[in-house]
């Protein structure tokens, strides 16, 4: 989970940024245009500044890898809290048995006090 939360700043930060250059490209789109017309542009120039289709796509991509990691890593950490559950439960039925043998046999104190007394 620590993994994945630098992932997703870095795809907020990489959103924002995109925005912000998006942004930034319309003004000096709007300010270029006031000095010279829109048909002094090649056509082929302002496709390639206006497609962020494949940058778009990729960071989607990444977002997804990082729903998939996700979704592993709380799948293992949920497998992991039943392991820890079971050993929890294991550790306290040993301990109960351990305690509940103790009370049962004699200590060794009073073993030697019956045989003394015996004597």
């Amino acid at each position: 989970m620590e993994r994945l939360l630098p992932l997703l700043s870095e795809g907020e930060a990489l959103r924002s940024e995109h925005e912000g250059l998006k942004a930034a490209r319309r003004d000096l789109m709007g300010a270029l245009e006031e000095v010279q017309p829109a048909e002094a542009f090649p056509d082929c120039i302002l496709g390639e500044l206006g497609d962020s289709s494949e940058l778009e796509s990729r960071l989607r991509a990444a977002m997804e890898d990082v729903r998939q990691g996700n979704g592993s890593l709380e799948a293992e950490l949920a497998q992991l809290r039943r392991e820890n559950q079971r050993l929890r439960r294991d550790r306290d039925k040993a301990s109960k048995s351990v305690a509940a043998s103790a009370a049962a046999t004699p200590r060794f104190d009073e073993t030697l006090q019956a045989t003394s007394a015996k004597k």
